[in-house]
């Protein structure tokens, strides 16, 4: 990419995080904290990946090459399952394919030096988040606006238990407005 072209998608990424504020903004100001801390987290996210993209720029190309390694993911399980996706046809499956043979090499990571076998990476960096996280400005938010909002954002016997009424009588029909300050 161009460093124009780089500007262009800074300005989009950030364009998504100014849509999660205000998603989280919404969520929070009608009580609902726990719908806020998702938001919080996606928001978070993009904002460190930005944050590093800008700093790292020549890692841009990477960012974006591994959305074709998550279209042919998830295009082979469309195959497996035979899920149908409107449009998804067998020739864009295909080329799906041939893109991510064109850049699955740049993913690959070594299981085991001795061997000498690899893998596909989980993900576009070789950096994990919170080291990414760690390199940014944001890294003092680390806390409250990544490891308390995966509670919420996984599967997790704290997310059952934050919906629960304080004597155990049941599910609590309403909001939340401790996690919803907390998320603002």
């Amino acid at each position: 990419m161009t460093p124009q072209d780089n500007d262009v998608f800074y300005f989009a990424l950030g364009r998504v995080c100014v849509e999660d504020f205000w998603e989280l903004l919404l969520l929070a100001g009608n009580g609902y904290g726990i719908g806020a801390n998702k938001m919080l987290r996606a928001l978070y996210e993009r904002a460190v990946t930005l944050l590093y993209l800008q700093t790292h720029s020549e890692h841009v190309d990477d960012f974006l090459d591994y959305d074709i390694v998550t279209k042919h993911k998830i295009g082979k399980k469309i195959r497996e399952t035979g899920y149908p996706v409107p449009g998804l046809t067998d020739t864009v499956l295909e080329k799906n394919r041939e893109e991510f043979d064109r850049v699955k090499d740049k993913f690959m990571v070594t299981d085991c030096e001795k061997c000498e076998t690899k893998h596909l990476n989980h993900t576009w960096s070789k950096l994990d988040f919170v080291s990414m996280a760690n390199t940014t400005p944001l890294k003092k938010w680390l806390v409250p606006a990544y490891y308390i909002p995966m509670y919420h954002t996984h599967s997790t016997p704290t997310a059952i238990y934050a919906r629960l009424q304080p004597n155990g009588s049941g599910f609590n029909p309403d909001s939340q407005p401790d996690e919803a300050t907390l998320a603002l």
